[in-house]
Formats: C-alpha cells, sequence, structure tokens
C-alpha cells in the first residue's frame, strides 16, 4: 500500500473547524473530493499533512494562518460606486459575486457592505486570517507520480 507523495491526484473527505470547533466546511455530506497535490490548488499545511498518508488512513492537523488561506488583504477590500452599478442590480450584504480581472483571472467577492453611495466586496478567502483544524481521512490515491 503507497502513500500519497507531492505529485499524486487524491481522493478525501474533510472536515475543516474553527478553533472553537465551529465547523466552515466538511466533504461528509456532499462526498470525498479530488486534490491534485502539488500544483498549488491545495492549501500548503493541508498538502503536508496529506503527503505520507495511506488510503484508508486518518488525522487530524492544525494548519497556521500562514499555511491555510493566509492572511487577511486589505487590498483584497473593494468600494465600488453604488452609482456605477446597472439599476436591475442589487447586491445584498453576504452574497457572493463573480468578478473578472482585466487578465480574464475569476475571482469570488462577497458583500459586506451595502449603503446608498457604496458596495462593498471583500475578495479574501473567508478564512484567510484564521488558523483551520482539518479533520482528513484518506480515501484513495486516484494517480501516483513517481518520486524523484
Amino acid at each position: 500500500m503507497g502513500r500519497a507523495s507531492q505529485k499524486d491526484k487524491v481522493l478525501i473527505h474533510f472536515t475543516g473547524r474553527m478553533l472553537d470547533g465551529r465547523i466552515v466546511d466538511s466533504s461528509k455530506d456532499r462526498g470525498a473530493v479530488e486534490l491534485q497535490l502539488g500544483n498549488g490548488s491545495v492549501p500548503p499545511g493541508l498538502e503536508r499533512a496529506i503527503v505520507g498518508m495511506q488510503s484508508g488512513e486518518k488525522k487530524s492537523t492544525i494548519v497556521k494562518v500562514e499555511d491555510a488561506f493566509g492572511p487577511r488583504r486589505t487590498d483584497l477590500i473593494l468600494r465600488i460606486n453604488a452609482a456605477a452599478l446597472p439599476p436591475d442590480v442589487n447586491p445584498q450584504v453576504g452574497e457572493v459575486l463573480t468578478m473578472q480581472n482585466d487578465k480574464g483571472a475569476k475571482l469570488n467577492v462577497q458583500v459586506t457592505e451595502v449603503t446608498p453611495s457604496e458596495i462593498v466586496l471583500d475578495g479574501n478567502h473567508p478564512l484567510a486570517g484564521h488558523d483551520v483544524t482539518f479533520d482528513i481521512e484518506l480515501v484513495r490515491i486516484l494517480d501516483s507520480q513517481p518520486v524523484n
């Protein structure tokens, strides 16, 4: 039975919790999640926890801010003039919108404030600025890459 390595594609179940125990995300109700390790799409602390696990193995790990979703960034807080929006657009606090930058990259932003003159959007990941506990079960390794 092999162990997950840094470039493998894996299938995991996970539960992410704040340090106070509040569950923020879980795959238990929607099915296992496929992850590609080594391509930057997985938070580094979570990836390090998965590397070395065997199929069927379970573990819990605390991932610190800098190895999870990073610190909150003020440059990702956007203030938009409400008058610039089309009249049929009515953003609500808590709503998640998708924006596109000038290079075509998409960014999900959450509406955090709505006033008659301004809409405030937050492009930070919802867990940015927080340590997160992950309960992980490696269901199986889907595609194993040779370790050099």
